[in-house]
């Protein structure tokens, strides 16, 4: 039995389809005493008319019938994810063999040429916990059905894509998650740059792993925030015909660094002089994502769609056939309230600036 564990769709001249299978092939002697390895990663491609053909064309050339039970990643090619992936979905859906918690990515490029690139095909692991953190967003073949049943259209995947590692001087690539693609009936619009896909956090009632800084305009120096929790609540608006949205996100978090002359641990004066530096940015981060989701993909990536359907079901029923054009020109509002409850356990540049002021 040969055990695909990854799988790779493209596209070729005449609207074909070309399947890339990485498959897992035991070694029969493995295990008997004869000594051997236990297997060998190989990888393999063929063309169809869709996804169901080019699996059979890839059928008839091993004597192995193909075993999907331990399939990680199911991986499609730019190409293919823009010109539409419903006959991709359908098959990954519709069919019993793959398995609904293998994690579903998009890639720069060709899907064959990743899959070929790659020297360590154990690295899917690492790219799948990758996809599992926000705001990279879960992925699997069943949370993927799920998103595209929602009310909006559109969602989120991961980029795959690889990097270079070193173990003992020796040199090989390994596949990682590259950031969020922008999804909408099923196409591929475009890829969202790292800084745009870290403001998606701001969409979710979440713990952070992230730390964010301030440059002051009338203070020297800047300080930093280890965030600790974000909380976001929705307010949709239907008053005359007209949609609109409020958001109101309250941020935890605690100092970090700070490099300037506010003494964060002698009052908590300074903690509260420092908070809207930070609401005016992170307002800054939030606004700017929302317009590009707005005017560049015309795509609802926010879960605004989900909010109007629960907060006005009688209007959404009316107007969810317009819901492109409502969205795209939404009046947004966006409200921040950055709580800053620690100033850390010492304020070194104050005393350091203290003591060499007593020395003058």
């Amino acid at each position: 039995m040969a055990l695909i564990i990854a799988a790779g769709i493209d596209v070729k001249e005449g609207d074909q389809v070309e399947l890339t299978v990485q498959v897992f092939i035991p070694n029969p002697t493995a295990g008997e005493g004869g000594g051997g390895g236990e297997g060998r990663i190989h990888s393999i491609s063929r063309v169809g008319e869709n996804v169901s053909a080019a699996l059979t064309s890839l059928q008839r050339e091993l004597p192995r019938s193909f075993f999907w039970g331990h399939a990680k990643a199911y991986i499609v090619g730019e190409e293919a994810s823009r010109r539409g992936m419903n006959h991709i979905m359908d098959f990954l859906f519709r069919d019993i063999d793959p398995r609904e918690q293998s994690n579903l990515f998009v890639c720069r490029g060709k899907a064959k040429d990743l899959l070929l690139s790659l020297t360590d095909p154990n690295s899917y692991e690492t790219m799948i916990k990758l996809s599992q953190k926000k705001p990279l967003q879960y992925s699997t073949v069943f949370k993927v059905e799920e998103k595209i049943s929602g009310e909006s259209n559109s969602f989120l995947l991961p980029i795959a894509g690889t990097t270079a590692s070193s173990v003992s001087g020796q040199e090989f690539n390994i596949i990682m998650v590259r950031g969020c693609a922008v999804i909408k009936n099923r196409k591929l619009l475009g890829f969202l740059e790292k800084k745009d896909w870290e403001s998606l956090e701001w969409f979710e009632n979440r713990k952070f792993e992230r730390n964010m800084t301030v440059l002051y305009e009338d203070e020297k120096g800047q300080t930093s925030l280890k965030l600790t929790r974000s909380y976001l609540h929705y307010f949709p608006r239907i008053h005359k015909g007209v949609w609109s949205m409020h958001l109101r996100i309250k941020v935890n978090a605690d100092i970090a660094e700070s490099s300037n002359s506010l003494d964060f641990m002698s009052t908590k004066d300074n903690l509260k002089k420092a908070e809207p530096w930070f609401n005016k940015k992170i307002q800054q981060e939030v606004t700017q994502i929302i317009r590009e989701g707005q005017k560049k993909y015309s795509a609802d990536i926010f879960g605004f769609a989900r909010e109007f359907h629960k907060a006005y079901p009688e209007q959404w029923k009316k107007e969810k056939r317009n819901w492109e054009r409502i969205f795209s020109d939404m009046p947004v509002t966006v409200e921040i309230d950055t709580v800053i409850h620690t100033p850390g356990i010492s304020n070194i540049n104050q005393l350091t600036d203290k003591i060499e002021q007593e020395r003058e």
